[in-house]
C-alpha cells in the first residue's frame, strides 16, 4: 500500500489527472456492462443537462437508479 501511495506522490499533476481518467473510465465501463450504453450515457447527459460539472460514479449510478425507478412505475 506505501508503495502505491509513494507512487501517486511521484506523479505529476498531469500524470495524476490522467490516472483518475482512465480510473473513471472503468468505472463508466462496469456501469455499462451492468446497466447497458443506452441508459448510461442517458443517465450521463440528463445529468451534465442539469449542472456543468465532472460527474462522478455515484452520481450516475443515481441517476440511473433513478431512471429504472421511473420505468418500473411507468409500466406497473
Amino acid at each position: 500500500m506505501s508503495q502505491i501511495n509513494e507512487g501517486w506522490a511521484s506523479r505529476t499533476q498531469e500524470e495524476r489527472d490522467e490516472m483518475t481518467e482512465k480510473d473513471d473510465d472503468q468505472k463508466i465501463i462496469s456501469l455499462v456492462k451492468k446497466y447497458g450504453r443506452s441508459k448510461v450515457d442517458k443517465a450521463t447527459s440528463e445529468a451534465k443537462r442539469d449542472r456543468k460539472r465532472k460527474l462522478s460514479n455515484k452520481e450516475i449510478r443515481n441517476e440511473m437508479l433513478n431512471l429504472s425507478e421511473s420505468l418500473k412505475n411507468r409500466y406497473e
